[in-house]
């Protein structure tokens, strides 16, 4: 299966890798859980397939909550997501973490 996928979908795969945060193995995982973006016809509705829309949930006029996301979807799809979004934020979280603490040494 994975032959398969790599080799139905190999511009698509080098597309996604990419993107700050994908490697190869996210790649392919994004292209069969989405069945290589092709029932999507906007992001919008790829966000609701993954459940990342926001939803607002209230009761009456006065007890409004935090807009959140719907979680309705698919769950190995928003998990993948997340931890690519640990991986895109990395370095430049670290870089940014170094040049602060440059930053707070050098003051003193």
């Amino acid at each position: 299966m994975l032959v398969l996928v790599k080799q139905s979908h190999q511009d698509l795969l080098t597309r996604l890798k990419t993107i700050p945060g994908i490697g190869p193995k996210t790649a392919i995982m994004l292209v069969v859980l989405t069945g290589g973006f092709d029932r999507f016809t906007s992001a919008a509705e790829l966000c609701r397939y993954a459940g990342l829309t926001p939803v607002i949930r209230q009761s009456g006029s006065s007890v409004k909550g935090r807009p959140r996301i719907s979680k309705i979807g698919n769950q190995k799809l928003r998990n993948l997501l997340f931890m690519c979004r640990f991986n895109a934020c990395k370095p430049a979280c670290q870089q940014a973490g170094t040049t602060r603490l440059a930053e707070i040494f050098t003051s003193e």
